[in-house]
């Protein structure tokens, strides 16, 4: 779904063409994250009655997706993910990831990023998962420029 919406897509149209390469479980839950969030950004309740506590991939993508639909903003959309009692550190990470394909890094609120750890390493894989997705590889089967291998030796 995140290459999907780097590529140009919205949330709902990278749902609807991930649904059919997803198990029956995984795309049900898809199917129930947008609807949920059609009724606004949910509380702790709500994800909890409707997804679980994010403790299996499933439920945590169900509550991350539905959040980020919902949200009328990033920091609005990842308190949500994060605010109930399951696994809120995998909720939020992947509620995250869909804000930051969807808006971008200029609507993460500065003081958030003031504090992050290790913030300019982080600014780096953005920065290169966004040159990646952006312009096609230059021998069309995914060959890595040569700094990109010494970035990411992948052993």
């Amino acid at each position: 779904m995140i290459a999907l919406i780097l590529q140009g897509a919205t949330l709902d149209d990278a749902v609807d063409i991930t649904i059919p390469w997803t198990s029956e479980s995984v795309g049900s839950i898809l199917l129930k994250a947008v609807e949920v969030a059609s009724s606004g950004l949910p509380d702790a309740v709500t994800i909890e009655q409707q997804f679980g506590g994010g403790w299996v991939g499933e439920e945590a993508l169900g509550i991350a997706v539905c959040c980020a639909r919902a949200a009328p903003d990033v920091s609005a959309g990842l308190l949500a993910a994060v605010n109930h009692s399951g696994d809120s550190d995998s909720t939020g990470s992947i509620c995250g990831q869909l804000l930051g394909a969807l808006r971008g890094p200029d609507e993460i609120p500065p003081e958030w990023l003031d504090s992050l750890d290790s913030r300019d390493l982080v600014a780096t894989v953005a920065a290169d998962l966004a040159f990646e997705t952006a312009s096609p590889p230059a021998d069309g089967w995914g060959a890595s420029p040569e700094w990109w291998r010494l970035r990411y030796p992948g052993w």
